[in-house]
């Protein structure tokens, strides 16, 4: 199939790179479950979009080719603004009006990583019984790391400013010693299958991140996301 495509005429495979670049762009982490036929048809739409734009161009009596470098960045906007406002709207919308309670990501797991809220607190139960928690509001700036770095899998590495064992002990850390005396930062790496649960404090309406998992529970009433390994 890639000699096929190889020998389409230029334009044509300008087309649908453009459309691949866009369809990238506009499901980048949701495409996990895409079907062959998601795939084709996301690509043939944005190519679409970036023909009708070429032709437009072209027609203004801008240089052919000069064309398709106009028709690049308006079809990759288009597709930034669907990721970014677009397919919420249209789910918001058909919500509204009653036609489905779906809310059309791959997962909840992956909804709430798309989520537009920020994660304020993060409580992290593991299988053997300990939460490891992460007040991300009080981490000091300049980290070498993102204060927190999830993927779709359900894996997470964390900031810890306190961790409660089985056994009910509890360490708190103070925030900044998130840094040693030698001026390292300790990221901790928590695998997918390691977690039983992962409780999250958003930022939602001034809420106020809590001091522990309890009080996350309890007062901020976060999202809870069951069997993040799954």
């Amino acid at each position: 199939m890639n000699e096929k495509l190889l020998q389409l005429p230029f334009e044509i495979q300008a087309v649908l790179a453009i459309g691949y670049v866009a369809y990238r762009l506009a499901t980048t982490g949701l495409d996990k479950h895409h079907r062959t036929g998601d795939f084709v048809f996301q690509v043939l739409v944005y190519g679409a979009l970036a023909k009708a734009v070429q032709e437009l161009v072209a027609s203004w009596l801008v240089g052919y080719w000069l064309s398709f470098g106009v028709a690049l960045p308006v079809t990759l906007g288009v597709a930034a603004c669907w990721r970014a406002f677009g397919n919420r709207l249209a789910v918001a919308a058909l919500r509204k009006l009653r036609v489905t309670r779906e809310n059309y990501s791959p997962s909840t797991w992956a909804s709430l990583l798309d989520d537009r809220y920020p994660w304020r607190y993060v409580s992290v139960l593991l299988d053997d019984g300990t939460w490891l928690d992460s007040n991300i509001d009080a981490l000091p700036p300049a980290l070498p790391h993102d204060p927190l770095d999830v993927d779709t899998d359900g894996n997470i590495a964390l900031y810890v400013t306190r961790r409660t064992d089985a056994d009910g002990t509890v360490n708190d850390f103070d925030s900044e010693g998130v840094i040693d005396a030698h001026g390292r930062a300790n990221l901790t790496y928590v695998p997918a299958a390691s977690i039983k649960r992962i409780t999250v404090s958003l930022g939602a309406r001034q809420a106020t991140a809590p001091t522990s998992s309890a009080e996350a529970e309890a007062e901020a009433k976060p999202a809870e996301i069951p069997d993040a390994g799954c």
